[in-house]
């Protein structure tokens, strides 16, 4: 689990250009954001575990499971904090 999800950013927080680039769509998209961060934590974690082909995480896989979460969620901040400094650069009167 040492690899960073973000792709090849500078830190563990630090985005990668290829990732900036998805999370940037997400955060204009507005609709079915859900849907599109769960289908990119999908991208990069069967990315990161090739061996699992693409087959879903088992209900007795609570690592893998706690795995995919946490990349979830760290996907969903850097989304987050991405909308609000876009906002912020085209409103900066706000």
């Amino acid at each position: 689990m040492g690899s960073s999800p973000f792709g090849s950013g500078s830190s563990e927080h630090t985005p990668g250009p290829k990732l900036k680039r998805s999370l940037i769509h997400l955060s204009l998209e507005g609709e079915n954001s859900k849907e599109q961060l769960d289908a990119l934590a999908d991208r990069l974690y069967y990315a990161r575990h090739p061996e699992l082909q693409g087959r879903k995480i088992q209900e007795d896989e609570t690592d893998l499971a706690k795995e995919w979460m946490l990349l979830r969620n760290n996907i969903e901040q850097e989304v987050e904090q991405l909308t609000e400094k876009l906002f912020h650069e085209q409103h900066p009167e706000l």
